[in-house]
């Protein structure tokens, strides 16, 4: 039995809900790898998306955080299927704004204290980020 990550997501809360089935050894742990980071993009999209809400509709902030959700979306979209194929414009757009995300949060993680919940924030949404960059990386045969 080949390992695949099951994803479904939560009507009420909007929330993915993901589990590694199958019990292949090797493939299982990228499974169970691919899974964290899933849970890592998705979170950042949620908190994006949230934040979204709360701009001015047409605002510069506002279509900063609905960027960071499309990217978001794109990354999910290339976990979730392998095939999932997007131009090349998609993917560079996605891409730059994931690169905008990460800079902003490396440059905040510094005013917050090792150890705060604030700096762990930062340094999970900064590996989410990167996370997200490799496989749009991947998705334009870059890496």
């Amino acid at each position: 039995m080949k390992p695949y990550i099951h994803s479904a997501k939560s009507a009420r809360s909007g929330i993915r809900h993901l589990q590694v089935c199958g019990n292949q050894e090797g493939r299982a742990f990228m499974n169970k790898e691919l899974a964290s980071e899933q849970r890592a993009i998705s979170s950042f999209r949620g908190k994006a998306e949230k934040s979204s809400y709360k701009l001015k509709e047409g605002s510069w902030q506002r279509n900063l955080m609905d960027s960071y959700v499309k990217a978001a979306d794109v990354a999910l979209k290339l976990i979730d299927d392998d095939e999932a194929s997007f131009g090349q414009e998609e993917l560079i757009t996605a891409h730059k704004s994931l690169a905008d995300a990460l800079l902003r949060a490396e440059r905040a993680i510094g005013r917050f204290p090792a150890g705060s919940s604030q700096h762990t924030l930062q340094r999970n949404r900064i590996d989410a980020l990167k996370a997200a960059m490799k496989l749009i990386e991947k998705g334009q045969g870059i890496s």
